[in-house]
């Protein structure tokens, strides 16, 4: 019985790692990210199609409509003890549509 073999020679489309460099945390856009307060047991879960860093910018120092602003600004300890890295991306989507479907409602707890 003769058996024949093929091999396919490696051709150079394919890639064998990634030659772009991984987006920073902070600049990645279209994320859902969980905003977890270091100074109490308050947590929020947001989205957004900004840069994360924009956002977070917004939370903490200038959107006064924002539930993470008004919480800090009724509560000194937090506002002293919490900063950006109280923001974690829990995940990101390629799409505004595809974020708006992954976010789902926003939640406040305290």
């Amino acid at each position: 019985m003769i058996m024949n073999y093929k091999f396919k020679p490696l051709t150079y489309n394919v890639c064998l790692f990634s030659v772009k460099d991984p987006i920073p945390c902070d600049l990645r856009a279209r994320v859902v990210y969980k905003f977890s307060c270091a100074g109490c047991t308050a947590s929020y879960v947001g989205e957004t199609v900004l840069h994360l860093a924009t956002h977070v910018n917004e939370h903490l120092v200038s959107d006064r409509a924002s539930h993470i602003y008004k919480h800090l600004e009724r509560n000194e300890t937090c506002l002293r003890i919490c900063s950006k890295k109280c923001f974690q991306v829990l995940d990101s989507a390629a799409t505004e549509l595809a974020l708006k479907i992954k976010g789902g409602p926003k939640h406040v707890c305290y």
